[in-house]
């Protein structure tokens, strides 16, 4: 059953509501607003409004509940992503990545960006069910696919893509290139922030274990207090760079009085090294940029682990000869693709 879902005008003279209820973006009190079950939520534009009654219309609206990150996208349907959903609506590509079941359905393998959590899985499989003529849809959160069983009569490729779109997760058929591409491009940005925390924290440690020993057999006042600010230095990059995305998603999680796992990594994070920064400047207390550092790099190693399902990364496929199941079609591969923001 889908949730209640009206459109209400924006109110004026009012103050402003603390944040987008889908993205969790800023939003001020001329901002439209939708009912969804009786309760009036405001969002920062067309994008998340189409978003929020796509949702609301598939009866998804525990969602918001459900999920454990409270920023997301809006609707992604640009003008260059409409023209990349036509172009997968060729009756000769359709047909070649659309497969034939035992019973006579078709059925086809998407690759969801986008999803970041179980509840985001939960969402997209009632999303691709509401839509007519589809029998079932089954979702790998871990994987970020989904296998589609559908009648190709009543239901074309293109809506599925385009319904998942209007709920801001990009979505393609899962062909050799595609997959790869995603694949590569999810392996690289995870691995260049635990490069970059990697290479700041040995250099923190180094001086860590240089102030530790001082402690012990003694060190002079004018090198200790060397250490320290390099120490300081140091630490800004890893959680200005790999440890920004603790602090977004928190901050995003709170404009909208939601809790994640976020929060309590980025409010850690923030106590102690705004501890270690008054330790540094008073010369008084301990630093704890190590601890800092260390714990960043153990969360990006955590979060890059987590991409793979148990068995460990996917092998590469060997590519098909078919040309339609070695890449995607030309507009698909001129703008990679991005669901909602980033994890």
């Amino acid at each position: 059953m889908s949730d209640v879902l009206t459109l209400a005008p924006p109110r004026t003279g009012s103050a402003a509501p603390d944040g987008c209820h889908h993205c969790g973006g800023a939003i001020t009190c001329c901002s439209p607003a939708v009912t969804v079950s009786g309760r009036e939520v405001r969002v920062c534009g067309d994008a998340c409004r189409t978003a929020v009654e796509t949702i609301a219309g598939v009866g998804g609206g525990a969602w918001y509940g459900l999920r454990t990150h409270a920023d997301a996208h809006g609707a992604v349907l640009d003008s260059r992503r409409r023209s990349e959903l036509e172009a997968w609506c060729v009756p000769e590509l359709e047909a070649a990545l659309v497969r034939r079941t035992g019973d006579g359905a078709s059925a086809v393998t998407l690759t969801v960006e986008g999803m970041r959590c179980a509840g985001c899985a939960w969402l997209v499989e009632r999303l691709l069910t509401s839509i007519p003529g589809v029998y079932g849809a089954g979702v790998d959160f871990p994987l970020r696919r989904a296998e589609v069983r559908f009648d190709a009569d009543a239901a074309r490729l293109s809506a599925l893509l385009e319904t998942l779109a209007n709920a801001g997760y990009r979505a393609a058929p899962c062909t050799a290139g595609a997959e790869e591409a995603a694949i590569e491009s999810e392996r690289r940005t995870r691995i260049r922030s635990i490069g970059i925390a990697s290479v700041f924290a040995m250099q923190v440690m180094l001086l860590s274990v240089a102030l530790y020993a001082g402690d012990e057999h003694g060190m002079e006042s004018r090198f200790e207090t060397l250490f320290r600010w390099l120490a300081m230095v140091l630490t800004v990059p890893v959680l200005a760079w790999p440890g920004r995305d603790f602090f977004t998603g928190a901050f995003a999680a709170l404009r909208v009085r939601r809790l994640t796992m976020d929060v309590p990594v980025a409010l850690g994070l923030s106590i102690a090294f705004l501890g270690s920064v008054r330790a540094t400047i008073t010369g008084e207390g301990e630093v704890w940029f190590d601890s800092v550092v260390m714990f960043v790099t153990l969360l990006c190693i955590a979060r890059y682990l987590s991409c793979w399902p148990a068995g460990g990364p996917p092998r590469r496929s060997a590519r098909s000869s078919d040309p339609y199941r070695s890449s995607p079609p030309a507009s698909a591969a001129e703008q990679p693709h991005a669901g909602p923001r980033t994890a």
